[in-house]
């Protein structure tokens, strides 16, 4: 960024914005502004529309996320869930192993953030899906076994579910 300006007076945390921006933020401007590179805009982008869709409704929970000093019971979960080969065998009980916690516990701090564990692993599912989809060459199918569903028929429906398009289509509109 090359400048960052807000229309609003000087809040008490601004120093916190400061931060999230990498930048020194101007208040009480005429209006709300971040300035960058225009060479940027010439950057190639590889989206479709619904990745593109799924990637700006990521996008604030991102920016907030990332720059948190202590990191959510939720995002814990999500990393460690990233990082497990099979999502198709990870049970609740293995997750709360792994954070020492009994699987009532696990449940009850993920609903006091709002979200359960069976979203949490559905949602890493998706990104998986979608990073197969526009980043290998691999088949329908062997994206269905390696996202560990029972039956491709179910792969295309939970694909349909998520993006609105059969992955062929995904794919064609990637090009």
């Amino acid at each position: 960024l090359q400048q960052v300006n807000f229309a609003f007076p000087t809040p008490a945390f601004a120093e916190e914005v400061d931060r999230i921006f990498k930048h020194q933020v101007s208040y009480e401007q005429a209006d709300h502004r971040l300035t960058f590179p225009a060479e940027l805009l010439k950057r190639s982008i590889k989206q479709s529309p619904s990745s593109l869709k799924s990637f700006l409704i990521r996008v604030p929970e991102s920016l907030l996320s990332h720059y948190q000093e202590d990191i959510s019971l939720s995002k814990r979960v999500r990393e460690y869930i990233e990082h497990q080969p099979q999502l198709n065998k990870l049970q609740l009980q293995h997750v709360a192993a792994h954070f020492h916690c009994t699987e009532q516990s696990l449940i009850r701090g993920l609903r006091a953030e709002g979200t359960r564990f069976l979203s949490i692993k559905d949602m890493v599912r998706k990104q998986r899906c979608e990073n197969l989809i526009i980043k290998s060459d691999l088949s329908n199918q062997a994206i269905s076994e390696q996202l560990g569903f029972a039956e491709p028929a179910v792969f295309y429906r939970q694909f349909r579910k998520w993006f609105g398009t059969t992955p062929n289509q995904f794919r064609q509109n990637l090009l």
